[in-house]
């Protein structure tokens, strides 16, 4: 009988680790996880695509020229607003990123091509959310306009 309740409590004791095990595993996993952040990308893409698409249809020089018709002229260093076109075009789209409140992307590149030959005009970040469109002068010339953030 001496042996019989040794083995009962043994058992019992293997029962209560095993117990106490488990809720430490609860606790760690479960009340004490980290949040991660999840982020969407098609979310973020759409955001800069957004973005972009707003930036480019703000007036300039007394609403008279659109940012993307700017960046065509710097494109062909020609003068926007009786400035150097590149010069002008910039400070102008960094104040309207400024006054937008963005301050998620504070950094950004701004690129424009036409076949082969491209002009960067904002070089803030190499990696990050880019997104481009398509620019279509009045003369039917396309150009290619790409636009990235960096967080």
């Amino acid at each position: 009988m001496f042996k019989k309740g040794q083995v009962e409590m043994i058992g019992l004791v293997i029962v209560v680790i095993l117990v106490a095990l488990g809720l430490l595993l609860y606790v760690k996993l479960v009340i004490f996880r980290s949040e991660t952040v999840k982020v969407d990308t098609a979310y973020e893409h759409a955001y800069v695509t957004n973005l972009m698409g707003a930036l480019f249809n703000v007036k300039l020089c007394d609403q008279t020229v659109k940012v993307e018709e700017a960046l065509v002229s710097c494109f062909k260093r020609e003068q926007v607003c009786e400035q150097d076109g590149c010069t002008y075009t910039s400070h102008e789209i960094k104040s309207i990123i400024a006054s937008l409140g963005v301050k998620k992307y504070q950094n950004y590149s701004l690129e424009i091509k036409k076949g082969s030959e491209s002009k960067l005009l904002l070089n803030g970040c190499k990696t990050g959310i880019l997104t481009s469109t398509t620019i279509r002068t009045q003369d039917q010339e396309h150009y290619t306009a790409s636009f990235r953030v960096c967080k």
